[in-house]
């Protein structure tokens, strides 16, 4: 949540193009963390998964 809320911060504070890099490596980072480690843990403990996290959102990022 805090990274996610962060992009505001860079937003409002940076310019551009510094504000372009901060996104995408934010962007990237939260694709990696749950890719590799969230739906890992999704998998073996179900019950912990988010109520909102849609299914086929899941598991187009697991490639089912």
């Amino acid at each position: 949540k805090e990274l996610d809320e962060s992009v505001a911060v860079v937003q409002s504070r940076c310019d551009e193009d510094e504000f372009n890099v901060y996104r995408e490596t934010v962007g990237f980072i939260m694709g990696e963390m749950l890719i590799k480690i969230m739906n890992p843990l999704y998998e073996k403990h179900p019950e912990i998964k988010p109520k909102g996290l849609k299914q086929n959102i899941w598991n187009r990022m697991n490639n089912v």
